[in-house]
């Protein structure tokens, strides 16, 4: 009976992992894309304002 429960668990935290991976990795690289746009407009506007 545990073994069943144990066995039903392990694959709904194998189906979250699995999720949370790809989703995971996406938002690291829309974080870095983000920084690497972002750096180029925040000194350009530095440069305007002095």
């Amino acid at each position: 009976m545990f073994a069943s429960q144990d066995l039903i668990l392990l694959q709904h935290l194998d189906l979250l992992l699995s999720l949370l991976v790809p989703i995971s990795l996406f938002s690291l690289l829309i974080i870095s894309l983000a920084k690497k746009w972002g750096e180029p407009c925040v000194s350009h506007t530095k440069r305007e304002q002095a």
